[in-house]
């Protein structure tokens, strides 16, 4: 199913227009960084958020329970006043399992269902009280979390889906990957796809 198919099936017209198509290059910024530990990936999705933040994006925040609030903890000891962003709705946390039951079926993503509750989360996001529309930035780790239930094409297939979006609405996205340099190696099929997925690679 194409892009213009499942935007036109769910409507998206409505509160945020995406793109037209160009022939051109896509202003699109999707990178993966792996991570060797839960330390260097709370630093690393703090840092994004952090100058996110500072540029005058809204973020949204995909990560489980206890990186978000190690991540809320990092941002604060920083200085950021992110209780304000959270107040003024341009800091969005959301849970990854709460996140995956809007598109998930059958243990793989639904590219209708994704795309409407991408939007949807896109939209509001944008869409801030006074109106004005800002670029939206997004980190997660649900695709990591995937990869880790051995559901390897399901990560592969969401990445795929994710870089549509970031093409679609110009979106700013960091996927974070808790993986070690011998895992990339024993699952070197995976890793290459999903590097083929994003804009830029990094490890940490």
């Amino acid at each position: 199913m194409s892009r213009e198919t499942v935007l036109k099936d769910i409507g998206c017209e409505q509160g945020l227009s995406p793109l037209p198509e160009t022939k051109g290059a896509v202003n699109r910024w999707h990178e993966a960084h792996f991570y060797s530990d839960d330390e260097s990936l709370l630093a690393g999705f703090t840092s994004f958020i952090e100058t996110a933040l500072i540029a005058g994006k809204v973020v949204i925040v995909v990560v489980n329970e206890p990186h978000r609030e190690g991540v809320l903890r990092l941002l604060r000891l920083r200085g950021l006043d992110v209780d304000a962003a959270i107040r003024q709705v341009r800091y969005i946390a959301l849970d990854v399992d709460e996140t995956f039951s809007k598109f998930m079926v059958n243990d793989r993503p639904d590219p209708v269902r994704f795309f409407k509750a991408a939007h949807e989360c896109i939209a509001r996001a944008a869409q801030i009280a006074s109106g004005e529309r800002l670029r939206v930035a997004a980190c997660g780790e649900g695709t990591s979390i995937l990869w880790g239930q051995a559901n390897a094409d399901a990560a592969i297939q969401l990445e795929r889906l994710w870089d549509d979006i970031a093409k679609t609405y110009e979106l700013d996205i960091l996927c974070g990957y808790l993986l070690a340099p011998w895992q990339r190696e024993q699952q070197k099929e995976t890793y290459l796809k999903i590097s083929a997925a994003h804009s830029a690679i990094c490890s940490h």
